[in-house]
């Protein structure tokens, strides 16, 4: 018959004690690389998002280039027409004191 201890317990040989320990910490060695999964994927989500804001960012700030470069090409195309203009109005006015 086992005997029992000062606080009316039976004591568990050392090996079974060793066992459940090692049970409970696999346990939650699963648990805790199940949480580093979900934490990899949410950080991987998340890095996606920031790229894709990133890619946001980036598209306006080359839309807003292109409006700016548009701009330009229309005010030198407005000037190159003032140009042409006064150069064909000094050739007519040219022609005529001729």
């Amino acid at each position: 018959m086992p005997s029992i201890n000062v606080i009316g317990e039976i004591p568990r040989p050392p090996e079974v004690d060793q066992l459940e320990i090692v049970q409970k910490l696999r346990k939650e060695v699963e648990q805790l690389k199940e949480e580093q999964r979900k934490t990899m994927e949410v950080m991987s989500e998340r890095e996606k998002d920031h790229k894709h804001d990133n890619d946001d960012e980036r598209v306006a700030e080359l839309q807003s280039k292109m409006d700016l470069v548009q701009k330009l090409e229309n005010a030198h195309a407005d000037e190159r027409e003032e140009y042409i203009a006064a150069a064909t109005a000094r050739l007519e006015v040219g022609e005529i004191t001729d």
